[in-house]
């Protein structure tokens, strides 16, 4: 598939560059996504010609977008243009054309005047009573509003204040968890039990994430990571290991 330049469309440096932004590997994003491995690479490969069928292609490709929390249309179109959505027509028609009645004929125009004056007194003749009717209605609804007597107003109840020893209790605080990878290593992170990063870390690469309980870090070399909690580094000693060998990180 090409877009409309007649060049392969690059949508894959866009989708990889967000999902290392977001600190994932293609393990993590197929166990969340239920996309399958290599249906991720082909994606990010630019390899669209891998898919059995369009549907597949556009299903897949949305569903990747809405975990990244990147726009899918820009995307598609760059795949099929022809999906772009077409602006408004320059002309909505022409105006059908007015109907023209024939004009009445003389004859006619008697006979009407006669039914008008067999079936009835005319507007002009009950003006004067329907003005008189109007006034008496005017007049009664004023009168049955100046005999009502007004509602006492409701007295004003104070709110309940509470008591003085109790002192509001604040939610407590997420902690703020960074972790930069002084050399090539391999780590496994969860927040709160759920799984958030598994795979090769670059060096040089700094992650952050977010959690209210406890992080819990996999890693074969230490060393290779630099771990700050709230802004504070810590040291990744025996003393945080669990009893899986992780190194679990909470707020002392």
């Amino acid at each position: 598939m090409t877009d409309a330049t007649g060049s392969a469309p690059d949508i894959g440096s866009v989708l990889r560059q967000a999902r290392i932004r977001r600190g994932q590997s293609l393990e993590v994003v197929s166990q969340q996504t239920r996309i399958p491995k290599k249906m991720l690479e082909a994606l990010e490969s630019n390899r669209f010609d891998e898919f059995p069928a369009v549907v597949y292609l556009r299903g897949f490709l949305k569903n990747y977008c809405d975990h990244l929390d990147i726009e899918f249309d820009p995307l598609w179109q760059q795949i099929d243009p022809k999906t772009a959505k077409p602006g408004p027509a320059d002309t909505d028609g022409a105006p059908a054309a007015a109907k023209h009645e024939p004009a009445p004929q003389a004859s006619d125009a008697r006979a009407q005047e006669h039914a008008d004056a067999a079936d009835g007194p005319s507007a002009a003749q009950l003006l004067p009573f329907l003005l008189i009717g109007g006034l008496l209605v005017s007049g009664i609804g004023v009168w049955l509003l100046n005999s009502r007597k007004p509602a006492p107003p409701e007295p004003v109840v104070a709110p309940p204040q509470p008591p003085r020893e109790i002192a509001p209790m604040q939610a407590p605080k997420e902690m703020a968890l960074r972790i930069v990878a002084r050399q090539d290593s391999w780590m496994q992170l969860q927040t709160d039990g759920v799984l958030r990063f598994q795979g090769r870390a670059p060096a040089g690469l700094s992650l952050d994430w977010k959690a209210m309980d406890a992080f819990v870090l996999r890693t074969k070399d230490p060393s290779a990571l630099s771990v700050f909690l709230d802004g504070k580094e810590v040291p990744l000693t025996d003393a945080l290991k669990n009893s899986a060998g992780d190194y679990k990180i909470v707020r002392p």
